[in-house]
């Protein structure tokens, strides 16, 4: 790997006098310090890069309409664009918009949405994780597991049992 250690030199230069310039730029190469002798055979002048356009957040009322939007739609499946069109925009624009207020993706929001109404859901009921599963959008228990040993680092059967809150049975 190299890595220039050099100073940026500020003086003003145009391109056409750096054709034949000859440049010792202190660097590292693979741990390994010392001169590197660069020859300047042209310079190729870039346009400055596209600077792209600011992205308006969502408000807090379209923000709030779409975090009840997924929770209703939890347990028959969330699609973006069905999101989307409750906000009044394409799923692009959307997916830009949510992105710029919330600071994740939709997905990545989904999926913390999905495993906290999971967490929840575990906690509080004695539904098999199976159904939990499916309550939740996952397609299986195989799929709930999967992501919650992932983003929580246990299983959800271990989760639950260290977790559950004790509902009182009826006749006890």
């Amino acid at each position: 790997m190299l890595t220039i250690l050099a100073d940026v030199i500020h003086e003003g230069v145009d391109g056409d006098s750096l054709a034949g310039l000859q440049l010792s730029v202190r660097a590292r190469i693979d741990g390994r310090l010392g001169d590197l002798l660069v020859s300047v055979r042209r310079f190729n002048e870039h346009a400055p890069p596209h600077q792209s356009r600011a992205v308006r957040p969502l408000t807090k009322t379209e923000l709030e309409r779409a975090r009840l939007a997924v929770i209703d739609r939890l347990p028959r499946g969330v699609r973006m664009p069905e999101i989307a069109s409750l906000i009044g925009c394409s799923s692009s624009h959307f997916s830009r918009t949510f992105h710029a207020t919330v600071g994740m993706t939709f997905k990545v929001y989904l999926l913390q949405s999905r495993i906290a109404a999971a967490m929840k859901l575990m906690s509080e009921s004695d539904l098999s994780l199976c159904d939990v599963a499916g309550a939740c959008g996952f397609s299986d228990q195989s799929s709930l597991s999967r992501a919650f040993t992932r983003r929580v680092g246990t299983t959800p059967f271990k989760w639950r049992s260290a977790n559950r809150t004790r509902v009182p049975r009826a006749g006890h």
